[in-house]
């Protein structure tokens, strides 16, 4: 039988370390998510900068994708307005 542990390690649940202090126990209360920090603290600061690369990069390409988004939308909305102007015009000739 499986101990309730390893069920929540399996099932991806975080699992508090036996001499974790109180400090870590009152930011695990909290709700933060101490498996980040435990994370965090595995790697060294060449691992922490690039990781927050990665990040940054993620960032930037969707702020990107985002900005090329709305230039799209506005060349749309340009579009269709320029042919509501234009209807409005044909119904004035008529």
């Amino acid at each position: 039988m499986i101990d309730a542990e390893t069920l929540a390690q399996i099932n991806g649940e975080y699992v508090m370390p036996p001499d974790a202090g109180p400090a870590w126990r009152a930011a695990h209360a909290a709700g933060i998510d101490m498996s980040l920090i435990e994370h965090a603290l595995k790697l060294t600061p060449e691992q922490r900068l690039a990781e927050h690369q990665q990040v940054i990069d993620f960032l930037i390409e969707v702020q990107e994708a985002n900005d090329a988004y709305s230039e799209h939308n506005w060349v749309v909305a340009r579009g269709l307005m320029a042919i509501k102007e234009r209807r409005e015009k044909q119904k004035d000739l008529f």
